[in-house]
């Protein structure tokens, strides 16, 4: 297995306009730049593995990449395909929604490349002995040119509006989370601390970018970062950001 670039975009459903309906355009920079990195990812690599944190995992564990996942749990009549192609069907299954968002995502940039998706637990990062362990790494070393894909936000509680009402060290947590992913301090994801800042500021994605840290930083190779596109419209820290092999 070859990692040839990491990309992170957020995990909310809005970034699908027809879910978004009267903040598509409030988005739109943002959904901008999540296809952007999604394209250049499939462009860069033969195949795709999805890391997305997901708050009700206890576990690493696998979704198959294949058939028809539905909108239902954010409230919206439509389905995405899981694999490149699907076959159209009548029948659907309920996945998270993290890995929905990464299928429309990569459905959008037209990616035909063989697909992985996991989902990550918010805490606990570094105990899971959980079968998805074994078949991520069996993902992780096939041959090839693998594009890890991260789905995940930053803290929840940013303003007195924000899903966890407004947290004291919020915005200063999603400041170190920002140059972590710019500067790609794998030690600072991988750190036993996140699990603190997971339960305190709510940031789903923590397990997710630990693992994603903790594989590139097992691929032998020094890394570039870039957060390409910051928001937190609704009180939630939206990230989108790359982390690409060091040339030379």
């Amino acid at each position: 297995m070859t990692l040839r670039m990491v990309a992170s975009v957020p995990a909310t459903a809005l970034l699908v306009p027809a879910i978004a309906a009267g903040a598509a355009e409030e988005l739109s920079g943002l959904r901008a730049a999540a296809l952007n990195v999604t394209r250049e990812l499939n462009e860069a690599c033969d195949e795709v593995v999805v890391l997305a944190g997901t708050p009700a995992a206890t576990h690493i564990s696998s979704i198959p990449a294949q058939g028809w996942g539905t909108w239902a749990p954010v409230g919206y009549v439509g389905v995405e395909g899981l694999a490149p192609n699907a076959t159209p069907t009548t029948d659907s299954r309920q996945v998270p929604v993290p890995i929905m968002v990464a299928a429309w995502l990569l459905n959008s940039v037209h990616s035909s490349h063989r697909r992985s998706y996991f989902i990550c637990p918010t805490q606990g990062f570094g105990t899971d002995t959980a079968p998805g362990t074994r078949e991520l790494n069996e993902a992780l070393n096939r041959h090839g040119q693998i594009g890890l894909l991260v789905v995940a936000d930053g803290s929840c509680c940013r303003g007195p509006k924000a899903p966890g009402s407004e947290v004291l060290g919020a915005i200063e947590h999603d400041a170190e989370l920002t140059d972590a992913l710019t500067s790609v301090n794998t030690d600072w994801f991988t750190h036993a601390d996140r699990n603190r800042d997971a339960a305190a500021f709510g940031s789903q994605g923590l397990g997710a970018w630990a693992l994603a840290a903790e594989i590139a930083s097992g691929s032998g190779r020094n890394w570039h970062g870039e957060v390409r596109h910051l928001d937190d419209p609704y009180g939630v820290l939206y990230a989108v950001a790359d982390w690409q092999p060091v040339v030379g």
